[in-house]
């Protein structure tokens, strides 16, 4: 936070995978909530991806294949259909490991899983599909960015 105020941010946004901790998303807005006289100038907004982050990067299909340069059809057969708040890397099913799902269709496209990419998907992604594909996860995250930066 003192960085982001030395750097005149108005706001800091943190955002971690839930990872199977239900408690983790309050546990980081309790600790954001401990501000002193630095801090208190700036508005946080804390979110949690439900499962892991490769959730919301997973969740328009449309934007992925865009970014990839792939046919949505192409896409669809790697992603499976349904929530990817479901999938998780600890999952014993190989179809429903997030990393490796995103890592396979980036390799369709002959490109790695990487921060560029998921950077650019997001880019490139439908808000309205993220809330709604993550309901859990994004679309209360969004909800108190719209809440607490357009005041």
């Amino acid at each position: 936070m003192l960085l982001a105020l030395r750097s005149e941010c108005q706001a800091v946004v943190c955002v971690v995978d839930r990872d199977g901790d239900p408690d983790r998303l309050k546990a980081m807005a309790a600790e954001a909530a401990n501000r002193n006289s630095y801090t208190d100038r700036l508005e946080v907004v804390c979110g949690q991806a439900v499962e892991s982050g490769e959730a919301w990067v997973l969740a328009d299909r449309r934007a992925l294949a865009k970014v990839l340069a792939l046919g949505e059809d192409e896409v669809r057969r790697v992603v499976p259909s349904g929530s990817p708040e479901k999938l998780k890397q600890s999952s014993g099913k190989p179809e429903k490991r997030s990393k490796d799902l995103l890592a396979k269709v980036a390799r369709l496209a002959h490109e790695d899983d990487s921060l560029d990419l998921r950077e650019r998907v997001v880019a490139e992604a439908d808000l309205e599909v993220l809330e709604r594909e993550c309901p859990l996860g994004f679309a209360p995250f969004a909800l108190a960015l719209r809440e607490t930066l357009n005041e």
